[in-house]
């Protein structure tokens, strides 16, 4: 509970009186302060009023000087340079009127004074103008009557300026005195009432002070013993954190830590006081505090509890925690921090995503057996569908080179030509069916028996002479003749062989060289290779002088396909040779592997020398 809940009532009010009487008897001050301050203004602004009155007369009396002085030098010189001063003059005397009439509108006297100012500047200048006439004519403007008219005008009018100054400076003295008396009342009265609020101020302060001191001790007490309360209650509500197995942990409204229990010190490896004031992104990385911290701000705008799983690392790999959140709120409802507790369900999350993942890798295999079970299915019904036609075919063209008596060469190429793409499209049907049949278990059934290699190979490899002979290739048997016989399915074997010469001679290049290798191998068929399960085996390695590129050498045994330009001697092909190879190699229990480097690229395979029953 915070001190200002549990401060009494009377230590308010006592507080509220010991700012507010102070207040308001400084306002009062200020008030009458203020009141005087405005007198002296007043009487200052008069003085400088009389000021400005008694400056204007005295510029009256300078342009009436400029004037008379203009107006002698012309009458006695004729030179009308000596006018500039008189017209100059003439010329400001209206605008020096006009402002003296402003200035003492508020002074009847001084009004009469300039009544009379102005009706002597007319009569003179009335003069002036008479004896610049005269003199122009050059008349006789010395006449002594005139001049004494003249005269007396410009006297009378240096009468009444006096008359009109010394009012004002009369004035001028009142109003200084006046504003003297004001400015000593203002510093009078100011003095004195700041003493008298001084004092009032310093006697209620101290009351106040010892009663505010009494209430606040009294007060100071009761806070002391409820702060020993809740710190027993931090402690307890501490202990039950620190006994909790989940993640645990206080945060402000900024994303600020406030606390942590004792787990998520363990599994973080962090302490409260390193944690405190501290943030997320002080401690994850920022793709993990920014959700964490958008997590915390959807809590504050729901202001109810939510619930999510946050990915989170934790010593080198990434936990699944199960985050209940919730806001903290003071007793007017508002949200002052954000409480969360995390359960690791890492292991849990693992079980399910396993489970998930073998459920849709069983519907996986289910579908692909079914789509399997089709592509067998259409493979079969085609090749057999297929094979009769191509099979008239053939009839057909044997019987068209019997029937005629004379064949053109160009009508022979043709026939050849249709020839051998029957040939083809008989040979796919047929790797397609046997394909087929070895995925689908129900090749035949394999007929195992004695396999005597010195024998055998010469009848196999006695084709590929020829064609080796005719493309300028060398074909090389090593055989040794002390090779012990083979246990395997002959015809299975004798494919293999011929499949495996057959693509040596398609990429063989012309001058290039062939060579068919056996050899026996006693010691276990596993030091050979590790996926062949027999006390021996025999190795047949087919090698040839052209290079597959690396990026090839992954996909030859994929069906139909076909090393891209390739096929030097445009020999064709279904891309269906290799797939087949190995599906017999291993019909037969054996391996079969390919390399190619430096120029070279050779086949081995290895077959157990009396496989499993």
């Amino acid at each position: 509970m915070a001190l200002f809940e549990i401060v009494p009532i009377n230590f308010q009010h006592r507080l509220t009186r010991a700012i507010l009487l102070p207040l308001l008897l400084m306002l009062a001050l200020a008030g009458v302060l203020s009141w005087q301050l405005s007198r002296l203004l007043e009487v200052t602004k008069w003085v400088d009023y009389t000021n400005k009155v008694i400056a204007q007369a005295n510029q009256f009396q300078k342009l009436l000087v400029d004037m008379e002085t203009g107006l002698r030098g012309y009458l006695v010189t004729g030179n009308s340079v000596f006018l500039e001063p008189y017209t100059q003059a003439g010329l400001l005397i209206d605008d020096v009127f006009n402002d003296f009439e402003r200035l003492t509108k508020d002074n009847q006297r001084q009004q009469q004074h300039l009544t009379n100012l102005r009706s002597d500047y007319v009569q003179w200048e009335s003069y002036a103008r008479y004896m610049l006439t005269l003199r122009k004519r050059s008349e006789d403007y010395q006449t002594y009557s005139i001049n004494i008219i003249g005269k007396e005008r410009m006297d009378t009018m240096r009468r009444e300026i006096a008359s009109l100054i010394q009012t004002e400076e009369k004035l001028r003295q009142e109003r200084s005195q006046a504003a003297e008396q004001v400015a000593h009342l203002v510093l009078v009265t100011s003095t004195g009432l700041l003493v008298l609020v001084g004092s009032l101020l310093a006697a209620f302060t101290r009351n106040q002070l010892i009663a505010v001191s009494q209430s606040y001790k009294h007060a100071l007490q009761r806070a002391q013993h409820q702060a020993e309360a809740l710190r027993e209650s931090q402690q307890q509500l501490q202990a039950i954190l620190d006994g909790s197995t989940a993640v645990i942990y206080v945060k402000d409204t900024q994303g600020r830590y406030i606390t942590i229990n004792r787990q998520y010190e363990t599994l973080f490896h962090l302490t409260k006081e390193l944690v405190k004031g501290k943030t997320d992104y002080d401690i994850f990385p920022k793709e993990t505090a920014d959700v964490l911290r958008a997590n915390d701000q959807k809590v504050l705008s729901a202001g109810t509890p939510l619930e999510w799983e946050e990915a989170v690392p934790q010593d080198d790999e990434l936990r699944t925690y199960l985050s209940s959140k919730f806001p903290l709120k003071d007793h007017a409802g508002v949200p002052y921090a954000i409480c969360g507790i995390s359960t690791d369900i890492s292991e849990r999350k693992q079980a399910e995503e396993a489970r998930q993942k073998q459920s849709e890798q069983e519907r996986t295999i289910a579908q692909l057996s079914k789509l399997n079970t089709l592509k067998d299915d259409f493979l079969s019904t085609v090749s057999h569908e297929l094979r009769t036609p191509i099979s008239n075919i053939k009839i057909a063209l044997t019987m068209l080179k019997i029937s005629l008596t004379h064949i053109d060469e160009r009508s022979q190429r043709y026939l050849e030509i249709l020839q051998a793409e029957c040939n083809r499209e008989s040979e796919l049907i047929n790797e397609l069916l046997d394909l087929q049949r070895l995925e689908a278990g129900s090749y035949s059934a394999l007929c195992v028996e004695v396999v005597n290699l010195q024998e055998m190979l010469p009848t196999i490899i006695e084709p590929f002479y020829v064609r080796a002979g005719q493309r300028q290739q060398t074909l090389q048997i090593n055989l040794p003749p002390d090779l012990p016989v083979l246990v395997s399915d002959r015809p299975s074997l004798e494919r293999i062989l011929a499949e495996l010469l057959n693509n040596a001679c398609k990429y063989t290049p012309a001058s290039g060289e062939i060579v068919l290798s056996v050899r026996y191998s006693s010691l276990p068929a596993t030091t050979v290779t590790p996926t062949l399960d027999s006390a021996s085996a025999t190795i047949f390695t087919i090698s040839n002088s052209a290079e597959i590129p690396a990026a090839y050498l992954p996909h030859i045994f994929e069906k139909f396909y076909r090393i891209p330009k390739a096929d030097l001697w445009k020999q064709g092909g279904t891309g269906l040779g290799l797939t087949l190879v190995q599906k017999l190699v291993e019909q037969l229990q054996g391996t079969i592997r390919v390399e190619s480097s430096r120029g070279w690229t050779t086949f081995t395979v290895y077959l157990p020398n009396q496989p499993k029953a």
